[in-house]
């Protein structure tokens, strides 16, 4: 499996990082993606959050974060990261814009 991080779910780290209270961000951020890369081996760890048109969407919790992911083929892609005290119901519309706008 390979798994690719959309320029949204990218976008999302960055801008934890720039507005974080954390002393080491970077850190954390580095944790994040290292805990994300078992999903190469395990695509399936993640628990099924939704579905939109037709694909399973599939979250995968590290401490304070949720990434949105979703399988194909043989590619993951993560779509999002959203932090525990973001509003959830706005990051999934940004989803499901996502799917939309992608066909």
């Amino acid at each position: 499996m390979e798994l690719i991080w959309t320029s949204s779910a990218i976008s999302d780290l960055k801008e934890f990082k720039n507005y974080s209270k954390m002393q080491h961000p970077n850190e954390y951020i580095s944790n994040i993606i290292n805990n994300v890369s078992l999903l190469i081996d395990q695509p399936y760890l993640g628990k099924i959050y939704s579905y939109v048109n037709g694909l399973i969407i599939r979250q995968f919790i590290h401490e304070q974060h949720r990434i949105f992911y979703y399988i194909k083929e043989n590619t993951i892609l993560i779509i999002s990261v959203v932090h525990h005290r973001q509003n959830i119901h706005e990051k999934y519309k940004y989803i499901k814009d996502y799917f939309n706008n992608e066909k």
